[in-house]
């Protein structure tokens, strides 16, 4: 089935395709403001890899039984992930669209109990995306494109092992009968935290070093290119004060583009890195995550970013480096002329100092420039 949609300047054309084990859509994106040079490269550029969702197997969820009917969910092979995530969402639930953020992010409620259950964010209303219910036609972040987010706040979840980092249970699921239609959406769930606001509301201080640190390494890892304060939930326990690390459709991008983080000054990632921290960084396995990453769909350019970032990581952290000198590295400087990261340079002089074999080349310039 073809769908087209003219919104402003900009024109939608979608292809859904059913009937398979592998359901998906393809969109194209144009922006309509070309002159008559550029015609051309203009549709050219469209038909290639400009904008499009993604496209990603699904298999059947089995509904649970409990004292709630729950609508059946498709679900990514839980035998690619190794388990089985369980977010069951209520039959009798109704979608509360979030204020905040560039895109359609809804709280999925019990209807009966007005309980806040999971966070749930449509592939086909992301930034950039035609549904979009807040009219951001516009791709905000180089290297992922519209549709590709939901994918990636799942990966997230299991590139997280063992939940180090904290990144609340996350599936890619399709959602009956949403928002009071018989319409199904297909995107990412997440358990809903509950919270007592952002970082944004709270001085860093307040956050304990090990608990900074853990969502540092996260970030660095997936060179994580929107953690900023409004995506650090704070949770209060007995007055200790935790971070949540959520938000995470812009991780893993297909080129580098300048990161920043929130955490980047706070006092916690300028201490030494905690034994527990620098123990978990040491036994990250980049091969296992390569594998991870292929199972789950990624491009073999996030694949390659991911690989990258956790080398300068694992290097890093081997020689006593902080994980703010680690993310300095990685992020441009804001005053200097040349404006590309130190990382950036590495990787652009392993690459034309031999090419063939960029890896082996790459790690002993790496191992030369941070000792």
């Amino acid at each position: 089935m073809m769908h087209s949609e003219l919104n402003g300047y900009c024109f939608f054309i979608t292809l859904e395709v059913e009937g398979s084990n592998v359901p998906f859509n393809i969109s194209f994106y144009f922006e309509l403001h070309w002159n008559p040079h550029q015609d051309q490269g203009f549709i050219e550029g469209g038909l290639k890899e400009k904008r499009f969702s993604l496209t990603y197997p699904l298999g059947v969820h089995e509904q649970k039984n409990d004292e709630r009917e729950y609508v059946e969910e498709v679900e990514s092979d839980g035998e690619m992930f190794g388990e089985d995530i369980e977010l069951n969402v209520p039959k009798n639930y109704e979608a509360e669209l979030c204020e905040d953020g560039l895109g359609g992010t809804y709280f999925v409620k019990d209807r009966k109990s007005g309980e806040k259950l999971f966070v749930f964010k449509p592939v086909d209303e992301e930034p950039g995306s035609v549904n979009n219910p807040k009219k951001n036609f516009k791709q905000i972040k180089d290297g992922v494109l519209p549709g590709e987010g939901a994918m990636r706040e799942m990966i997230a979840y299991h590139l997280d092992r063992d939940q180090f980092a904290g990144v609340p249970k996350t599936k890619y699921a399709e959602l009956e009968n949403f928002d009071n239609n018989s319409e199904k959406k297909k995107g990412s769930l997440q358990l809903y935290i509950n919270n007592d606001g952002n970082s944004c509301d709270f001085g860093s201080s307040l956050f304990s070093v090990d608990n900074v640190q853990r969502i540092a390494q996260f970030d660095i890892r997936t060179l994580n290119l929107d953690r900023n304060g409004e995506n650090l939930l704070v949770r209060e326990n007995d007055g200790e004060y935790e971070l949540v690390p959520i938000d995470h459709s812009y991780i893993l991008p297909t080129v580098f583009s300048n990161p920043w983080f929130e955490w980047m000054n706070w006092k916690q990632v300028k201490q030494i890195t905690t034994s527990e921290v620098k123990k978990y960084i040491e036994g990250i396995d980049v091969e296992k995550d390569s594998l991870l990453l292929k199972k789950l769909g990624m491009k073999e350019e996030s694949i390659t970013i991911m690989k990258l970032s956790t080398l300068v990581l694992k290097r890093g952290t081997s020689v006593g480096w902080t994980l703010h000198q680690i993310a300095t590295f990685l992020c441009s400087p804001i005053s200097q002329t040349d404006k590309r990261s130190e990382f950036e340079k590495l990787v652009h002089q392993a690459k034309q100092t031999n090419s063939n074999d960029f890896w082996s080349t790459f790690t002993e310039l790496l191992s030369k420039r941070i000792l």
